[in-house]
C-alpha cells in the first residue's frame, strides 16, 4: 500500500498553534536553528563530521523524551540534513525506511520488537514530480510532512513515555574509499570492512549524551539483521545527528477506543463507513436504508442526499424543492436565505450580525520590538508595539517561545527572550488566541557575549570562556580548584585510550581502533564509527570532516 505523504525540500516554517491547547514544537538535539531552512544556512558556514559507514539494514536515529505537559504528541513530520561524498560526481541518494518506535527507560533499545509505524522512501509522495518515490538526498536539507487526514499515513500519537525515530538504510553498502576519501569505506568482508553508503549522517559539533541511537550488526561479517541497539556516544561517535521531529504537543487526545466511525473528540474522525452504512451514536457502522420516498432533496438518513434543488429553489423541511427569493434588501454580505450570499466584504472588513461590511477589529500588526538584540547567554526583557494584541497571545522568535508574556494593552506586549538561543536574526511572531497572526522579519538579533577568562589563582582547567587556564605535566591532573596535583595513571586492563592523567594507556596498531573500554578492536564493522578515536590519532584518517554545501529544493 502506498502512502500519500508530502516530502518537500526547504521552505519557511512558521510553527503556529492550531488550537489554544496545542503547541507546535521541534524535538531536536543539534545546535542549529529549529527552522530547517535557517539551519541549512548555518550548516554551510562550518565544517562538520559525517558517518557513512552503515550496511544494509542498519539504522541511526534519536530518542525523544517529551515532558509531562506535552502529551499527547502528534508527530507531523521530520526534518534532516545528510551528507554526500566530496569526491563523487552527480547526486548522492539512498533508499531508506523511516521508523517510529515506542521507548521507555534509560537504555537505547525500544520497548517492543516492532515499530509503531514505518514508511519507506519509495512510498513518499514527491510534490516536485507528482509521483511516488523520494530517496534521501545528500547535501540537501529535507522536510517530510505526514498526511494527517489518513490514519495509515502518519504515526500514532505518543500518549506516554519516550519514542525513537530511526532512519534505516535499505541499500547495500559498497567500497567507497575514493568517494569518501577514507579507509573506513573499504569493502572487505573477511576483515569486517563492510563499505559505505552514498549518503552519510551529518553530526554537529556538540554531543548530547544518550540521545543519538544506532541499531547495528552484532558481528563483523557484514550480514544482518541488525541486533545491537546502542547510544552513539557509547560507540565513540561524537556530535548529534541533524534529525528533527516536528510535532503538535499538549493538544487533544483522540477518543476512538471501541469505535469504528464518528468524531474522535478532537476535530477528527475515528473512521468512515461504507456507502450502505451509517455511523450510529455508539461509533459503530450499521446497515442503513436511504429514506427518500416522497422526497426531492435533503438528507437521506444515511449520510447522503435525496437530491439537490435548482439555483432559484431551496429544500424545505419536508424534502421538497420550493421557489426561493433571495432576501438581500439592505444587506451587503452574508447568507441570502436560498443557499447563496448577498455579497462579500473586503480583506480589511468583516460581516456583522446585520449583514453589513464594517472595518475588521482585532487585526494583528507588529510595529517594533525594543531592544532589538540581546546576548545568547542571558535573558532579555523586551517590549513589543503594534495593534490588535489580545489576552492569551503567544509570542515567538522563530520557533522559540518568549517567556513572561504580558498583554499590557491592545498595542503593547512585554515579554522575555530566553537565554540559550543560537546567535542570528529571528522573525518575531505574535499569534492571538483567535488565530490572528502577525510577523516581523529579522526583528531581533541574538549575539555572542564577549567573555573575560577567569584564571586568577588557577594553573589549569577551564577559563569560563571555552578556553583553558593551562595544562598540567605528566602524572599530574587538574583538580576542581584549578591546581595541578599528583595523579596515578589508570591503565589496568586497558590497551589504549586516556589514562586519566592527561596521557595515554597505549596506541593501537594499523587497522585497529580504540573502543570505549580501552581495548584495541579491528576496524571495519559497518557502524563501528571509527571516527570515535580522534584522541588516539587514528580518527584523523578514518573520519572525514568537510564543509557541506546545501542545495535548496522547493515545492513546485
Amino acid at each position: 500500500m502506498r502512502h500519500r505523504l508530502v516530502a518537500a525540500g526547504l521552505f519557511a516554517l512558521l510553527f503556529f498553534a492550531q488550537t489554544a491547547r496545542a503547541e507546535n514544537v521541534v524535538f531536536k538535539y543539534d545546535q542549529f536553528d529549529p527552522d530547517i531552512s535557517v539551519a541549512a544556512g548555518q550548516v554551510t558556514s562550518i565544517s562538520l563530521a559525517t558517518q557513512p559507514g552503515f550496511a544494509r539494514g542498519e539504522a541511526f536515529g534519536q530518542v525523544y523524551r517529551p515532558s509531562a505537559g506535552q502529551y499527547p504528541v502528534k508527530i507531523t513530520g521530520i526534518d534532516l540534513i545528510m551528507a554526500s561524498p566530496p569526491h563523487m560526481a552527480g547526486t548522492a541518494e539512498v533508499n531508506a525506511k523511516i521508523e517510529v518506535w515506542a521507548h521507555s527507560g534509560s537504555g537505547a533499545a525500544p520497548s517492543g520488537s516492532q515499530p509503531l509505524w514505518s514508511i519507506t522512501t519509495a512510498d513518499l509522495y514527491n510534490p516536485n514530480t507528482g509521483q511516488y518515490g523520494m530517496p534521501l538526498v545528500g547535501n540537501t536539507a529535507m522536510a517530510i510532512t505526514f498526511d494527517q487526514s489518513d490514519p495509515n499515513n502518519h504515526p500514532p500519537d505518543i500518549n506516554s513515555g519516550s519514542f525513537l525515530v530511526m532512519i534505516r538504510y535499505l541499500d547495500d553498502a559498497r567500497d567507497m574509499q575514493s568517494e569518501w576519501g577514507t579507509l573506513q569505506c573499504m569493502y572487505y568482508p573477511g576483515m569486517g570492512a563492510c563499505g559505505c553508503q552514498e549518503v552519510g549522517t551529518l553530526l554537529d559539533q556538540a554531543t548530547t549524551q544518550n540521545a543519538n541511537v544506532m541499531h547495528i550488526y552484532g558481528t563483523s561479517n557484514c550480514t544482518g539483521p541488525a541486533t545491537d541497539w546502542s547510544f552513539a556516544n557509547a560507540l565513540g561517535v561524537t556530535g548529534d545527528f541533524i534529525l528533527r521531529v516536528r510535532a503538535e504537543t499538549g493538544g487533544c487526545a483522540p477518543q476512538c477506543q471501541g469505535k469504528e466511525c464518528g468524531p474522535d473528540g478532537c476535530g477528527g474522525t475515528c473512521g468512515t463507513c461504507q456507502g450502505n452504512e451509517t455511523c450510529d451514536g455508539a461509533g459503530q457502522c450499521v446497515s442503513c436504508t436511504p429514506q427518500c420516498q416522497g422526497k426531492e432533496c435533503g438528507p437521506d438518513g444515511c449520510g447522503g442526499t435525496c437530491g439537490t434543488c435548482q439555483g432559484n429553489e431551496t429544500c424545505d423541511g419536508a424534502g421538497q424543492c420550493v421557489s426561493c427569493t433571495p432576501q438581500c434588501q439592505g444587506k451587503e454580505c452574508g447568507p441570502d436565505g436560498c443557499g447563496g450570499l448577498c455579497g462579500t466584504c473586503q480583506d480589511t472588513e468583516t460581516c456583522n450580525n446585520n449583514q453589513q461590511c464594517v472595518p475588521a477589529t482585532g487585526q494583528v500588526s507588529i510595529q517594533a520590538i525594543s531592544p532589538d538584540w540581546g546576548y545568547a547567554d542571558s535573558e532579555t526583557p523586551v517590549s513589543i508595539t503594534g495593534g490588535g494584541f489580545k489576552a492569551g497571545a503567544t509570542v515567538r522568535l522563530g520557533g522559540t517561545n518568549l517567556s513572561a508574556v504580558q498583554i499590557l494593552s491592545a498595542s503593547l506586549i512585554s515579554a522575555t527572550v530566553p537565554s540559550g538561543m543560537q546567535p542570528g536574526k529571528y522573525m518575531l511572531i505574535v499569534l492571538n488566541s483567535d488565530g490572528g497572526t502577525a510577523s516581523l522579519p529579522d526583528a531581533f538579533e541574538v549575539r555572542e557575549h564577549t567573555c573575560t577568562p577567569q584564571c586568577t589563582g588557577k594553573e589549569c582547567g577551564p577559563d569560563g570562556c571555552g578556553g583553558s587556564c593551562g595544562t598540567c605535566g605528566s602524572e599530574l591532573t587538574c583538580d576542581g580548584s584549578g591546581h595541578c596535583v599528583a595523579c596515578t595513571p589508570q591503565c589496568s586492563g586497558k590497551q589504549c585510550g586516556p589514562d586519566g592523567c592527561g596521557g595515554e594507556c597505549g596506541a593501537c596498531g594499523t587497522g585497529e581502533v580504540c573502543d570505549a573500554t580501552g581495548l584495541c578492536q579491528e576496524i571495519g564493522k559497518s557502524s563501528g564509527c571509527s571516527c570515535a578515536s580522534a584522541e588516539g590519532g587514528l580518527g584523523a584518517l578514518l573520519c572525514l570532516v568537510f564543509g557541506l554545501g546545501i542545495f535548496l529544493r522547493r515545492r513546485a
